[in-house]
């Protein structure tokens, strides 16, 4: 008797549930219900990642609803959404395994409510929990024990990124639209503008046949993504390239995507994938003053020029370009910026650069200690820097990392590469007064 009362409950909560799906909000329109979990299941993207066609790992987004205690505390729907990436790349021939992390909730409009991002990769685990109250986004990030917190006023909505395609589709897909939405991303601890165009209607091939989706071109911070999602806001494709590098996202099933990469041909290197062979040996290259490069097989975009120590010469009808890398003129700068005193005492613009950030953690006390000990009997600014420069070079171990660099965890485990390096050398510059 039980039993059959039991088997009738959850019948009924399931067909609730179906009942539900039958609602025709843009967000439950092909919804469906996990019987085993009874969960209402929104939408569902898989991917393979593959980088140069080799494929290197895998991505998950899940959109649930939220149960029924999470929408009453909220008086209104609420929405679950949970993304996983997990890559196996080598760099040099070192094997990282790298895992990201987000879990959130979202209202009917799919603003961001709240969210926990975390990122492992080579020893390092980076964390951040964000929520948003009162018109201002609140985030503190965590790294080897250290908790940075910081606010930011917000004028308007605010989106996860792991949303953005489903933002768009719900605003309408009409070829030429373009569209721009406030997101933070946790990758890089910052807010800014998403900028999305919707560039045409395409065919897409994927494992399952094919599918009409919409070519999105997607850019934030400089960095330009497409993106091919069906008027559900059903993802089958992304790409993105930088430094010669090709990343694609293909749309599988969940068994194909998430397939274990053992026995598969071993990922393309990094280092080998991005680089640009010489081929001519640079003699002696501390002597050098001024060099031109003539490049080919990539883009000027796929190259970071600095536009100063580093920058675009004369382009060919062939595709090949001109780079041109000199020398600064240290002695001039010396003349015109180095002083005896240390801190930084000039125009106002320059203060934001002195201050701390979730990853640059120049107001942590081991760091200051560090910095001063490094600096103790310098002579002047320039010489304070010089020395930091020395210090890292000696001290810290050269060692090929796959992270999100973090100046506390850089002190602590005292190894890494040029992104560590820099990482750190601007934390105990700042630290000191230093831009």
């Amino acid at each position: 008797m039980i039993t059959g009362i039991i088997a009738v409950v959850w019948l009924g909560a399931v067909w609730g549930l179906h009942k539900r799906a039958a609602d025709q909000s843009f967000l439950e329109e092909g919804a469906r219900v996990d019987v085993v979990s009874e969960e209402f299941v929104l939408r569902e993207d898989y991917l393979g990642v593959y980088l140069n066609d080799h494929k290197i790992g895998y991505s998950s987004f899940i959109l649930k609803e939220a149960g029924q205690s999470t929408q009453s505390a909220a008086r209104g729907r609420v929405y679950l959404f949970s993304s996983e990436s997990r890559l196996r790349v080598d760099a040099m021939g070192i094997p990282f395994d790298v895992r990201m992390r987000s879990y959130g909730s979202v209202n009917d409009d799919l603003e961001l409510r709240d969210f926990s991002f975390a990122f492992e990769s080579s020893g390092q685990t980076i964390q951040s929990i964000g929520t948003v109250e009162d018109h201002t986004l609140r985030v503190t990030t965590k790294s080897e024990g250290s908790g940075d917190v910081h606010e930011y006023p917000l004028d308007g909505p605010i989106f996860a990124p792991d949303t953005i395609h489903l933002v768009v589709a719900r605003c309408g897909l009409k070829v030429g639209e373009e569209y721009s939405f406030t997101v933070y991303d946790p990758l890089t601890t910052s807010l800014g503008e998403i900028n999305v165009r919707v560039e045409r209607k395409e065919t897409i091939d994927w494992e399952d046949g094919q599918e009409e989706a919409y070519h999105l071109i997607l850019s934030f911070k400089g960095f330009q993504e497409d993106a091919w999602v069906d008027e559900a806001g059903d993802v089958y494709r992304e790409r993105s390239s930088f430094g010669g590098i090709s990343f694609v996202c293909k749309r599988e099933t969940r068994e194909n995507a998430m397939a274990r990469l053992e026995g598969e041909t071993a990922p393309l290197d990094l280092i080998s994938a991005s680089r640009i062979p010489s081929d001519v040996d640079i003699l002696h290259p501390e002597n050098v003053v001024k060099m031109r490069v003539r490049v080919s097989g990539c883009e000027p975009s796929d190259l970071l020029l600095d536009g100063t120590i580093q920058k675009l010469g004369e382009t060919y009808p062939d595709g090949e370009f001109e780079v041109i890398v000199e020398r600064p003129a240290y002695d001039t700068i010396l003349e015109q910026k180095d002083t005896e005193t240390i801190s930084y005492t000039g125009a106002e613009e320059m203060a934001e650069r002195l201050d701390p950030e979730p990853l640059v953690q120049s107001n942590n006390e081991r760091i200051r200690e560090q910095a001063d000990e490094i600096v103790r009997g310098a002579q002047s600014r320039w010489d304070a820097v010089v020395r930091i420069a020395e210090w890292l070079h000696t001290n810290i171990a050269k060692e090929i990392r796959v992270t999100i660099p973090s100046a506390l965890e850089v002190l602590n485990s005292m190894r890494g590469d040029c992104n560590e390096h820099s990482t750190l050398f601007a934390g105990l510059a700042r630290s000191l007064g230093i831009p």
